[in-house]
């Protein structure tokens, strides 16, 4: 609902989003221009509806007519062009006038409304200077109407008519005048606050003073401003006396709206002077504390249950859950994509004209096939930084196996929309991925991620050594999986290279080390072997034979000449990490929300990766 005391300066009536006027000077004129043409405007923070603007002139509108945000944002250039003022080319045998006087403030102007046809027009009268009027004037209307086949001369009606003013507001009145009657004070407290929701219907609170006095509290940023917890005890005591006359007052918490607090005192004396103090600015009618309280919830990477649980044990006074998450839609979450879509077009930008080579691994939101919500994201090898990431819900798909190809098809799409060339991806051995790659991007040269393999090597020798007669097998897992690492770094790209080394490995363990293949004959460890157990196995046993069904396998073997030598996805396991503590896996995120906590994540990693590591007093890395 509009709040009763904010309106559109061209007399709208409906619930349609007011805007103010720009702060850009030339911006602001061309309003002014269009509001009042050449008639000089009174001082006054004047409103105009979305009806004047053209559908081009916002920046959500599409969201804003499905529903999904509460809030209609203007581009910063918006200038308002629908209903124009009346030009005379445009009369015509069915044009009716009407002239009325209309006020602004304590000015007033004639205007002339223009029926054309199903469309209204307005176009204000020339004017040399507003003149001050009383509250109430006697004046006229003159109505002017013309149809076909009338005379040339215009019928013209003069009727007689109160026209009944503005009331000036508090800030227009005499300091020394009389003030205006003031209604019982009451305790309200409103924790389901909302932006855009009618406050109050106290006139002693005058919400429209509140707005713009507190807007003029700091000039600076509030954000940089530090802030106190205050007892309620305190606040009584500091407005305990008359600013005027030292007497004594009563004092009242005249309104709280989550984090802001509205203190009344009334003077005990004749002269009851009264006071409210607003424990915080506001913008658009909104308490500032509360929006900075939300975002500072949602940047921190808190659960807004949580952090509305710990004000609520401090008895400090917060908004609801509710408005949070009104909050969160309408303010937080647009300015997190805004701020990403810009960093994101900023590195495409940069990017084009350069074959890729990305690192790219989905992280679900729980383990299992339980997962509901699945991420990909794509990450450029050489610099570190997270180019896209994707959120995939399990309902788009067959199933969740299925969630990381969809991530990975979309973050892939996205690239190529944005004219940008992958020539080499590094992934895990994710078997749908594979088959796709191979089949629908043949032009991509696909590398696996040796963390990945080696990781599944070492938890199939831990299996292993389970089994009877094969302990041993358990003492040589983690060298064996080093192994590997050492096999991908060392082969400079060479698949055939890389498979003779890392089979040489079967023979290693029956302390066996030469023979391996024409490309690698021997070991290169020399006499001592360092860090590999004192334990050799015997030709033919069972452990030997287990180890050799790991290491030789027929996959594992084709998968070892696809090994990444140099780029590895360390950096975005990394990612994953910071993933983790911006959305936790413990609780449960609607889609708008996990969205935002990922981008956040990406922004914060994209921030930091390239800060040097931290140091202890001695200077030596930690």
């Amino acid at each position: 609902k509009m709040p009763h005391w904010r309106k559109c300066v061209l007399g709208c009536e409906g619930d349609y989003p007011l805007f103010t006027l720009p702060k850009d000077d030339s911006i602001r004129q061309k309003w002014l221009d269009f509001i009042f043409g050449d008639f000089p405007p009174p001082k006054k923070n004047w409103y105009i509806c979305a009806r004047h603007f053209t559908d081009d002139s916002f920046l959500n509108k599409g969201l804003f007519d499905k529903g999904l945000i509460g809030r209609l944002s203007l581009l910063d250039h918006a200038i308002p062009t629908r209903l124009k003022p009346f030009e005379w080319g445009q009369v015509s045998e069915t044009t009716t006038h009407i002239v009325l006087l209309l006020c602004f403030g304590k000015m007033f102007r004639l205007v002339l409304f223009s029926i054309i046809g199903a469309e209204a027009h307005y176009r204000f009268l020339p004017c040399t200077q507003g003149t001050p009027v009383s509250r109430s004037v006697g004046t006229s209307c003159v109505v002017e109407m013309k149809s076909q086949g009338t005379s040339t001369t215009p019928q013209t009606a003069e009727i007689g008519i109160q026209c009944m003013l503005l009331t000036p507001t508090l800030d227009d009145q005499d300091s020394n005048g009389p003030e205006s009657d003031e209604e019982p004070e009451t305790d309200e407290e409103d924790p389901d606050w909302a932006p855009g929701t009618e406050e109050s219907e106290d006139e002693d609170l005058n919400t429209t003073n509140c707005c713009s006095d507190l807007d003029d509290v700091a000039e600076t940023c509030p954000a940089a401003e530090r802030k106190f917890i205050v007892f309620e005890s305190c606040l009584r005591t500091l407005f305990a006396v008359c600013a005027v006359c030292s007497g004594g007052c009563t004092v009242t918490m005249k309104q709280i709206m989550g984090t802001m607090v509205a203190v009344s005192s009334v003077c005990k004396r004749t002269d009851g002077h009264t006071r409210v103090w607003y424990s915080q600015p506001a913008h658009n009618s909104m308490p500032v504390g509360n929006l900075m309280m939300a975002a500072a919830t949602l940047f921190s990477g808190c659960s807004p249950t949580i952090a509305l649980n710990l004000f609520r044990h401090m008895s400090v006074g917060i908004y609801s859950l509710k408005t949070f998450f009104s909050l969160q839609r309408s303010y937080l979450i647009p300015a997190i994509q805004r701020v990403w879509n810009t960093k994101q077009q900023a590195m495409i930008m940069k990017k084009k004209g350069t074959p890729l080579r990305l690192g790219g691994d989905a992280r679900c939101c729980s383990s299992g096939h339980t997962t509901k919500y699945g991420s990909y994201s794509l990450m450029d090898m050489n610099t570190g930084a997270v180019l896209t990431t994707h959120l995939v819900e399990c309902n788009e798909v067959q199933s969740s196996a299925a969630v990381e190809l969809e991530g990975l098809k979309q973050g892939l799409c996205f690239l190529e929309q944005h004219g940008l060339t992958v020539a080499e991806l590094v992934t895990d051995r994710h078997v749908q991925v594979c088959k796709w790659l191979k089949t629908e991007k043949p032009n991509i040269d696909q590398r696996f991620d040796v963390w990945h393999v080696s990781k599944g090597i070492f938890k199939k020798l831990v299996a292993v050594a389970k089994k009877p007669g094969c302990a041993s097998v358990g003492l040589w897992a983690q060298a064996i999986s080093n192994h590997l690492c050492w096999t991908a770094a060392t082969s400079g790209g060479d698949a055939d290279m890389a498979v003779q080394k890392w089979t040489s490995v079967a023979r290693h363990v029956c302390n066996i080390h030469e023979g391996h293949g024409d490309l690698f004959p021997r070991c290169e460890h020399g006499q001592s072997l360092h860090k590999t157990p004192n334990v050799c196995m015997s030709t033919g046993s069972r452990a030997q034979e287990e180890i050799q069904a790991v290491v030789l396998s027929s996959r594992l073997l084709a998968d070892v000449r696809q090994l990444s030598p140099p780029e590895q996805t360390s950096y975005l396991q990394s990612f994953h990490n910071v993933v983790c503590f911006f959305g936790s896996k413990h609780g449960h995120f609607l889609r708008s929300s996990l969205e935002a906590r990922l981008i956040l994540a990406a922004l914060h990693f994209n921030e930091n990766m390239a800060k040097e590591q931290a140091r202890k007093q001695d200077r030596a890395q930690r």
